[in-house]
């Protein structure tokens, strides 16, 4: 979605919770709060670790609630089309009257 910049997840991560490994358990339970249940994450950037964890669904989860934020739709390289989904959506500012679906069979497409 952006370019890379480990270091700068990590220095935000660090003046936020202190440590990088805070700031993942802040992520986690930021995750659980937005329905997630199979995601667990380890460090702030991404960056593999055999503990970090997500699925296609709870993915569908976060990106729904980060296209809500405006920062989130002039900085990354998401680009919506018109087309619609057979499931229930949501609006957001990325979308400009275009939509996420998240499909009732828990897939989860960038429509």
């Amino acid at each position: 979605m952006l370019v890379s910049a480990n270091e700068a997840a990590a220095a935000i991560a660090e003046h936020i919770s202190g440590s990088t490994t805070e700031f993942a358990k802040l992520m986690t339970k930021r995750a659980k709060e937005l329905g997630c249940t199979n995601t667990q994450f380890k460090n702030p950037h991404g960056l593999p670790n055999e503990e970090h964890y997500t699925t296609a669904h709870d993915m569908g989860l976060i990106l729904t609630e980060a296209m809500k934020h405006e920062e989130l739709c002039t900085t990354s390289a998401l680009r919506p089309t018109d087309k619609a989904g057979e499931a229930s959506t949501e609006k957001s500012p990325c979308s400009k009257g275009r939509s996420v679906t998240i499909k009732t069979n828990k897939s989860c497409s960038w429509q």
